[in-house]
């Protein structure tokens, strides 16, 4: 079996150390190289076996033969990256969301779509199998049709919760996080809405320093969405005590209402008052996460699908932007 090389570039946001560890533990794949600036990450990184240290992400992609690149930078810097990977024919795996701003979520769709190489933007939540599902049940109208849809993410802050300084340090900057809460959080609302229901017709973003002095951007966000027939509510924010509420996603519709409890859904029906509480199915073959379904698409020669796909992410940022030109109005 031929092995996919694999390259990571910037090792500054949180989430990349699972992904290094999804990219070792599959056969598919080989991690030949990881470029980034900061040597105590270069440090870090040592303990996962990577080979090769590039110190610049343009010497490694003119070093090395890569097949895949995972990028684990801040979100403003993955467009240069992603279009002088494409141009080379390198396939792309970044991090939610795709981007700081649509311009640059847009560069990186219309330069992967010109060289015909794969883009897939990673949202953690499509590998739980209660949400996958739940939103799978909306697409296919089970609960007719949608009237709204409501999700809410957060936490007390980056920083208060032991994130990393070089990851919290970007989150904190508006230019390079493309705001603060608002699009760290915000976003996943934004990328289950544009699944189920496509891109919203208006957008209203709302967004406040609360409680974070030290901040120069926002702790608290809200993204709405107005469809023809629904409405879309995306919450975000940095300064939560404790779980989100119970019931999240919640995906409202006119024979019925889903709600993800505790890993589960919970089905309401019209004329009851307790749902049917549903154990959800694993998730489908080739899709336990997002290196599994990376490598299985490339493997097949299917096209990135669902939440992941580059579409679904553009259509996210899209609205995400339009949120903070509201804002600005």
């Amino acid at each position: 079996m031929s092995r996919y090389r694999v390259g990571v570039v910037g090792l500054v946001h949180g989430h990349i150390w699972g992904l290094i560890k999804q990219w070792n533990e599959d056969p598919r794949a080989e991690l030949v190289a990881v470029a980034e600036p900061e040597p105590k990450l270069l440090e870090q990184a040592s303990s996962y076996g990577i080979p090769k240290y590039y110190s610049s992400w343009r010497e490694m992609l003119e070093k090395e033969k890569l097949d895949i690149l995972q990028l684990g930078n801040e979100n403003s810097a993955g467009a240069e990256v992603v279009e002088a990977a494409a141009a080379l024919g390198i396939h792309c795996i970044l991090e939610k969301p795709m981007a700081a701003t649509y311009d640059q979520a847009k560069s990186m769709h219309d330069a992967c779509a010109k060289a015909s190489v794969q883009l897939m933007v990673n949202w953690w939540t499509n590998w739980v199998p209660a949400i996958y599902w739940s939103m799978e049940m909306a697409k296919a109208q089970k609960i007719g049709q949608i009237t709204q849809i409501a999700f809410r993410l957060g936490h007390a802050g980056p920083k208060e919760i032991g994130c990393s300084p070089y990851f919290y340090n970007w989150l904190y900057d508006p230019k390079k996080n493309g705001a603060g809460a608002y699009m760290d959080f915000c976003c996943y609302g934004a990328a289950v809405c544009a699944w189920v229901l496509g891109e919203a017709t208006e957008c209203l973003g709302v967004a406040a320093r609360l409680a974070k002095d030290y901040l120069h951007t926002d702790d608290n966000g809200i993204l709405i969405l107005k469809y023809p027939t629904a409405l879309g509510l995306c919450e975000g924010t940095w300064t939560q005590i404790g779980p989100e509420p119970k019931g999240n996603p919640v995906f409202y519709g006119t024979e019925g209402t889903l709600k993800v409890v505790d890993g589960k859904i919970h089905w309401y029906k019209p004329r009851t008052s307790t749902p049917e509480i549903i154990e959800p199915d694993p998730l489908p073959t080739g899709m336990t996460n997002a290196v599994d379904y990376f490598l299985t698409c490339l493997e097949q020669g299917k096209p990135i699908d669902g939440m992941c796909s580059a579409k679904v992410g553009l259509m996210a940022q899209a609205m995400l932007q339009k949120g903070l030109d509201s804002m600005d109005s």
